[in-house]
């Protein structure tokens, strides 16, 4: 799965919690501390792997990579859904030419 920040997007702390206002639905959306990880390892100009996204969040906690996929999991679908990410599909291979 690959998935890309939305442009102009401002992850903000909010007391023990975040918040980032949509451009999508023009709400402003308190996230947890998991959330705005996943926020903050992606990018608007270019799409990013949901494992490279796990491998840096466990790099930064000591978790290991599939801890953090199982902890993620939950989240994709509401940052989807609140305008934050948008998930890309990924390109087909290229087929080669026969010999």
């Amino acid at each position: 799965m690959l998935l890309v920040r939305a442009a102009s997007l401002a992850v903000e702390p909010l007391g023990e919690s975040w918040v980032f206002f949509s451009p999508l639905s023009g709400e402003t959306h308190l996230i947890n501390d998991t959330s705005a990880a996943m926020l903050e390892c992606l990018d608007a100009s270019r799409p990013t792997a949901a494992d490279s996204v796990y491998l840096e969040i466990a790099g930064l906690t000591g978790s290991t990579p599939a801890e953090v996929a199982r902890m993620c999991s939950g989240y994709w679908s509401s940052l989807v859904e609140a305008g934050a990410v948008r998930v890309m599909l990924a390109q087909p291979p290229i087929p080669s030419e026969p010999a």
